[in-house]
């Protein structure tokens, strides 16, 4: 089933991940090996030409920048509504 984000929502999210300097933050913040059943999550982040990748998992020693993107984008996830 298709579904879609209400546009200002995804809007405040794009203004918001501005404050945060990507460029900053690490390439990877994988927990452990990866030997174990665990979520990896990647968030990919285009600007202009600049392109940069995140990943991390569950349990991992990432900042509180890697934190609250990923609950901004579960909470973007959590109001998509069904297309009509």
């Amino acid at each position: 089933q298709e579904t879609q984000v209400p546009p200002e929502i995804v809007i405040a999210l794009l203004a918001k991940s501005k404050e945060y300097e990507a460029s900053s933050l690490k390439e990877s913040y994988i927990h452990g090996d990866a030997c174990c059943d665990q979520f990896i999550y990647t968030m990919i982040f285009k600007v202009g030409d600049q392109e940069t990748t995140i990943r991390t998992s569950d349990g991992a020693n990432h900042p509180e920048e890697v934190s609250s993107l990923l609950s901004d984008i579960e909470e973007l996830i959590s109001m998509a509504e069904p297309v009509e």
